[in-house]
């Protein structure tokens, strides 16, 4: 009982912040307009505490439906910061100190342009992303899992010329799942709480993508917001609001 005192005591001392489990990746929205047509695109960008580098893919199958295929990386060469414990080293099972996580996804959607000469495009994309994770939140607790993630994502877009202007809402809700936490992490209440809020979380994203260039290629930013509020699900009010911003290259064919 004395050592899960002390650990709890390390813990509070150390992890005043919400330790992010989940970091929304870039969104994909290639506005697309005819059968046939592609979008591909690289990017590279910055989280509350990681930065993340990905790719995206989308293609026209038909006259209004469409794949879509995104991967992304996130690392970070932050050291956990050192903290003593109470529980002797040899017996901390399964603590990996690196801050990473690695998510693939894929989904169908359907596209509209609003009218024959509209430049206004609509879409909406369903699918679903597997994330495998690891987070250390300092040098004695950390925990490693994954995260299966549905999505539904409505977007509205402009394509004029050298310009294209987009604003995506994606929904999505987690589900945690493999968890292999350390045994600091294991036995820490307020650590596995924190932890345990985010499983079956809804989170809702906003996006905002600007892409300046020919009708081919274009430059890239891209800023993502999920609030901290969220009112679809009682567990998710206990997670913190993050946002990130990319940039990247766009190659339309």
């Amino acid at each position: 009982m004395k050592r899960i005192v002390n650990l709890m005591l390390v813990t509070l001392a150390f992890s005043s912040c919400v330790p992010l489990y989940y970091m929304p990746n870039n969104a994909n929205i290639p506005l697309l307009k005819e059968e046939g047509e592609t979008v591909a695109q690289a990017h590279y960008g910055a989280t509350d505490d990681m930065n993340f580098f990905g790719l995206n893919a989308a293609h026209a199958i038909g006259k209004n439906t469409a794949l879509m295929f995104n991967t992304s990386a996130f690392i970070t060469d932050h050291k956990p910061e050192e903290v003593s414990s109470p529980i002797e080293i040899e017996n901390n099972r399964n603590y990996n100190s690196s801050v990473r996580a690695f998510m693939a996804e894929a989904g169908v959607g359907f596209f509209i342009p609003v009218s024959k000469d509209s430049v206004f495009v609509f879409e909406t994309y369903a699918g679903y992303g597997l994330y495998s994770a690891n987070r250390a939140l300092n040098s004695n607790q950390s925990i490693t899992y994954n995260i299966h993630r549905p999505f539904i994502q409505p977007s509205i877009g402009i394509r004029y010329k050298r310009v294209e202007l987009s604003y995506g809402l994606r929904l999505s809700k987690l589900f945690f799942a493999n968890s292999r936490p350390s045994t600091a992490f294991e036995i820490d209440e307020i650590a596995m709480s924190g932890y345990d809020v985010w499983d079956k979380a809804f989170r809702l994203e906003h996006s905002f993508t600007l892409g300046i260039g020919n009708d081919r290629i274009k430059a890239q930013i891209q800023w993502i917001n999920t609030p901290f509020f969220n009112i679809l699900s009682e567990t998710a009010t206990g997670i913190e609001g993050n946002s990130n911003i990319s940039m990247g290259i766009r190659y339309r064919f």
